[in-house]
């Protein structure tokens, strides 16, 4: 079974700095998701969810 692709999404670095890393990486586990990390609009990292 394929799975379906769906746009990652793209999150701000200051979000992290704001103390909502441990909440916006659990979002990302929970919905199996993928993220960019952005630093002055500019992708710096990605976020995985393991499975």
């Amino acid at each position: 079974m394929k799975k379906e692709l769906v746009p990652m999404e793209h999150l701000n670095i200051g979000e992290f700095n704001r103390g909502q890393a441990s909440k916006l990486i659990r979002g990302l586990a929970e919905n199996d998701k993928t993220a960019f990390i952005q630093k002055n609009g500019k992708p710096i990292a990605v976020v995985i969810s393991y499975e």
